[in-house]
Formats: C-alpha cells, sequence, structure tokens
C-alpha cells in the first residue's frame, strides 16, 4: 500500500505533506498550513506552519492545557513574553508551556515557523479565525485587516488572551545548535525538549549529519514519530513494503506507532526535526549516545556503541527488522 501523500488521513496511518502542500487557511497576511491535526494523530498533538510577511502578529495569549513548541524555519521572529521580547531567528526554537502569556510578531518579509501543540484544538482556532486559502506562501498585502473575536475564541478554544500568567514555570530557549547535545556516530542530536519539560508527554529532537549510511529498520510499538526536513536531502523506507520517500525541506513524514522506517542523510549537511509522542523514548538516544559538547557534528565519525542498546532493548521501545 502506498504511502498517502498531501492528504490528511481520518485514521493514525503513514503519510507525508510534502513542502507547500496540505490545508491552508488564512489570517490578514498568515497562511496557517496543517501538517497534523487531533483526527490525523488520534487526538495525540498537532502540526501547523504559519508563514507570514513584516510586522504580522498575534496578540498576547496563554492556554490552560497545550504546550506549544515553535521552531523559525525562514525569516525572523519576535516572542513577546513576560515583558521581555525574545527574538528567535532560522533555527532557533522555544517550548512554551501551559499558562504562560505569550505573543509573536514577525520581523522578516517572510517568516515561517513550525508549530507543535498538544491537548488542544488549534487547527480548528485556525479553521474559525481564517478562511480556505489556496496558496502556501501568504499574499504580498490586503486591503483591510481582520481583528480577533476574542470572547468567541475564548469560548471555544483553550486559548485566553492576557499578558498575565497562571504558572510559574518558564519558556524553554534553544539557540540554533544548542540544546541536550549526543553524539551518535557522524549525527548529532540535540534535545531540544526534553521529556521532563513537557511531564512526559513529547519530546523534540534536532539530527543533522553529513551524507551516510542508512539507520537499522526498526518501528516502534507506542511511540508516533514525525519528521520534518530543515536542511538537506533525507531519504526514508517506510511500511511493511519498505517503501523509498525522499524527503527535502519542508516536506514533513507521520509515522504512527507500528510503522517500520529508516532513514539516509543524503546532503553534505542535512537537518531534521522529530517529535515523538510520548516523551518516553527519550532513554534510547541518551543509551546510543554519548554526551557532546559542541553545536555541529564532527568532521570524523566518532565510535558507535551499539551494544548498549543491545544490553538494553528491553527497556527500549524499539523492535529492529530485517529484509533479507
Amino acid at each position: 500500500m502506498d504511502i498517502l501523500r498531501n492528504e490528511l488521513p481520518t485514521t493514525k496511518i503513514p503519510y507525508i505533506i510534502e513542502n507547500g502542500s496540505g490545508e491552508h487557511f488564512i489570517w490578514n497576511r498568515q497562511v496557517f498550513t496543517f501538517l497534523s491535526t487531533n483526527k490525523s494523530t488520534g487526538n495525540m498533538f498537532e502540526v501547523v506552519t504559519i508563514t507570514g510577511g513584516k510586522n504580522e502578529c498575534f496578540p498576547a495569549h496563554l492556554h490552560e492545557k497545550m504546550y506549544e513548541s515553535i521552531l523559525v524555519t525562514e525569516g525572523v521572529l519576535n516572542i513577546h513574553i513576560e515583558n521581555k521580547t525574545l527574538t528567535l531567528n532560522r533555527g532557533d526554537y522555544v517550548l512554551i508551556p501551559p499558562g504562560l502569556s505569550h505573543g509573536y510578531s514577525m520581523q522578516a518579509h517572510r517568516t515561517k515557523i513550525l508549530t507543535y501543540t498538544m491537548d488542544g484544538n488549534i487547527t480548528e482556532m485556525y479553521q474559525f479565525i481564517g478562511q480556505q486559502y489556496s496558496h502556501s506562501k501568504h499574499p504580498a498585502y490586503i486591503s483591510q485587516a481582520e481583528t480577533l473575536a476574542k470572547l468567541d475564541l475564548e469560548t471555544q478554544f483553550d486559548i485566553k488572551f492576557t499578558d498575565k500568567n497562571t504558572t510559574d514555570s518558564k519558556i524553554l530557549y534553544w539557540p540554533s545548535g544548542e540544546g541536550d547535545n549526543v553524539l551518535t556516530g557522524d549525527q548529532l542530536h540535540s534535545l531540544i525538549t526534553t521529556q521532563k519539560d513537557t511531564e512526559d508527554n513529547y519530546i523534540v529532537v534536532s539530527t543533522e549529519g553529513p551524507i551516510g549510511d542508512a539507520i537499522v529498520s526498526h518501528y516502534h510499538e507506542k511511540h508516533t514519530e514525525t519528521f520534518y526536513c530543515f536542511d538537506g536531502k533525507v531519504t526514508m523506507w517506510v511500511g511493511e513494503q519498505s517503501q523509498e520517500i525522499i524527503l527535502y525541506p519542508g516536506d514533513f513524514l507521520h509515522a504512527p506507532a507500528g510503522t517500520i522506517h529508516s532513514y539516509r542523510f543524503d546532503a553534505h549537511y542535512s537537518k531534521m526535526i522529530g517529535l515523538l509522542v510520548p516523551g518516553l523514548f527519550e532513554p534510547f538516544f541518551r543509551t546510543l549516545g554519548e554526551p557532546y559538547d559542541f553545536t555541529t557534528f564532527p568532521n570524523e565519525p566518532q565510535p558507535l556503541n551499539f551494544e548498549k542498546v543491545i544490553a538494553n532493548i528491553d527497556t527500549l521501545d524499539l523492535k529492529f527488522v530485517s529484509h533479507d
């Protein structure tokens, strides 16, 4: 069975949304593109990209239940939080916990962000405030800006428009290349969201490396995993028939629990962002990898101690597959 392309399923199956494809909704000069919805993930999480022009913004607000992760993929984004402004450039990442007030403003003529949310209904909210749109890029201009029906939004969705926090939790910020870094051979994994950051709900991992060999085909019995190509070229093999899929920058692949998969980096510099739900797969990276003090992978691969994974395989949600 072929992997579903460029449309969202209503059941948990593997699918790919290529850069520029997907469902688009527009509000002012911001375009919301849905990569995952509650329906397509079995109410586990939602993934949306937002692109907009300079000075496009969203006012201060908070979510009582919802975690929100934001990664800048193009341009410059200002996050306004706690009477401060945090400027994010390409590759920079923040995690916003429930109860923390935040807003944003776009600072480049083309800014694009990748967002992960959990325990919310953000795509329904974007449909509520926006209109269906046939392009992935924001328009050059609009005749009149639309305001938000804040009371209606607060009544129907997990959002409250305020600059006051209801939590003591702080924003988590990682500049590009930084994180809780571990090295596996020639690949650098930056854990930019760990289990403790989301109460075990999810982790986010940035993985970068050179042209290399394919990793071993495997699947997870309990974990859903998504792959967003940030730079370079990633070849993936997905499903029982090991269907080959090429990911270029901006392409997104969803692999629910039980999906056999493998990948290989096929550009001299490739980088992808992975979301794993729930967040209990973090020990795999720490078992296979070694703590790493630098922000890019080494020119010469380091020894890979896969025996540690085999010795601890019973504690990891990892099943290997042979295609021989």
